[in-house]
């Protein structure tokens, strides 16, 4: 077989192969139409059951049959092992929004999806056999799997599967780059030009978090691309005579905008540097995002960087659909209003396309949930704001990592001064 008969059976638009191209010849010299190790019953069995998904007995005999056709195909074979290499192997990793295979597996494509995924499971093991880590932190990371499949299912009709765009994201823990600890997911980052400045008093600990120079904002405090949206106003933040003046944030994320804060340099340093690593925080689906989990997780996770990694976080930051502003009013009784209730929140960026969060709810970022079934309040209250205009926004919030023992009881707002 060749590579355009290849490119033919697995359906590659001719869009796709023009991007294909550059990466054709290491890409055909690193795949083969032998079954890949990963398509193999004594692979699946023994993997699956870390990824905490749907019952085995329901699973297993789809694997089987995607099994049945990579054994019969070759093409389906060459694909398989194509993708491994691509996603997981190559460096850099060849992340090309890979193409569905529908047309060999039909319905199964999100199986097949899934058991290239799982695909990575060995090689993050053997990542985290080098670094001696405790066993527990890879099965933490094997869950990943389960919310996948339920962000599959909620846009196949509850048919188990993993969405191909999502099998990337396993690169990085295959490079001991993220690692999964309780609730929460936590990848290394450096502190982002769209994060305000943060100061720390030299001898109280307290924060003062100002906005950057140029911040525009509309007259409800989001911040705005002045480029396309008329902003109400603008913030300044200048450095004069050992002194950095601008205009506060307050812990629900808001600009206080009547208000300036002059902080003299000597008595306050800033909580991070450039050139000091962060740690993001990223929190996978399934639920079960109580106070309780939150604390566990971040706690561990500062312990975790200094033991195994000998490393120590100076900041957690997050930037997620789940910190939008909008759920502390919609759903306060929420898990994602609790969240941001023990965060110091932050002005998010402009909301561009104002979609965020329907991809993780509904499994397809271009549906209208108004079209879907309201099985939850979520689901209600993201009908609620697509009938009113109102932009899905993002938010991001950030903690401190010597003062995460105050999580669960809202700490920042409840020392905020107005």
């Amino acid at each position: 077989m060749d590579f355009e008969d290849f490119s033919r059976e697995i359906g590659f638009s001719e869009d796709f192969i023009q991007k294909l191209m550059p990466h054709r010849q290491i890409l055909w010299e690193h795949s083969a139409e032998d079954v890949p190790f990963f398509m193999e019953k004594d692979f699946y069995t023994r993997y699956y059951p870390f990824c905490n998904g749907p019952d085995p007995a329901e699973i297993y005999p789809l694997m089987e049959e995607v099994c049945r056709i990579v054994r019969t195909r070759p093409a389906a074979a060459r694909y398989a092992s194509m993708l491994h290499y691509a996603y997981y192997v190559a460096k850099p990793m060849i992340n090309l929004r890979w193409p569905s295979p529908e047309g060999i597996f039909g319905r199964n494509a999100g199986i097949f999806q899934l058991m290239i995924a799982m695909s990575a499971l060995p090689l993050i093991e053997a990542k985290h056999a080098e670094l001696k880590l405790p066993v527990k932190y890879f099965l933490d990371e094997c869950k990943w799997l389960c919310g996948t499949i339920g962000i599959y299912a909620a846009a196949h009709e509850g048919y188990p599967g993993h969405t191909m765009g999502q099998c990337y994201w396993l690169r990085y823990s295959v490079n001991g780059e993220l690692f999964r600890i309780g609730r929460l997911e936590y990848l290394p980052c450096r502190w982002e030009p769209g994060f305000p400045a943060v100061y720390r008093n030299r001898k109280t600990g307290s924060l003062a978090v100002l906005c950057l120079d140029g911040w525009a904002f509309d007259a409800e405090g989001f911040r705005v691309d002045p480029a396309v949206s008329q902003p109400s106003f603008t913030t300044s933040l200048t450095f004069f005579d050992g002194k950095v003046t601008g205009t506060p944030i307050s812990p629900y994320g808001k600009p206080v905008r009547d208000r300036e804060m002059t902080l003299v340099l000597s008595e306050w340093e800033p909580l991070c540097t450039p050139w000091e690593s962060c740690m993001t925080i990223h929190i996978p689906g399934g639920g079960g995002m109580t106070s309780e989990a939150i604390r566990n997780s971040l706690i561990e996770a500062r312990m975790f960087y200094h033991r195994y990694l000998k490393q120590d976080m100076r900041v957690f930051t997050c930037s997620s659909w789940i910190l939008n502003p909008a759920w502390e009013r919609e759903l306060p009784e929420s898990n994602m209003a609790d969240f941001q209730r023990n965060c110091y929140m932050t002005p998010p960026y402009p909301p561009g396309a104002g979609r965020h969060g329907i991809f993780f709810i509904y499994g397809d970022e271009n549906c209208d949930p108004r079209t879907r079934p309201q099985t939850s309040r979520l689901h209600q209250v993201f009908c609620r704001m697509m009938d009113r205009g109102e932009p899905l926004r993002w938010g991001a919030m950030f903690i401190p990592a010597d003062e995460v023992e105050h999580y669960g009881t809202e700490y920042y707002r409840k020392n905020w001064k107005d």
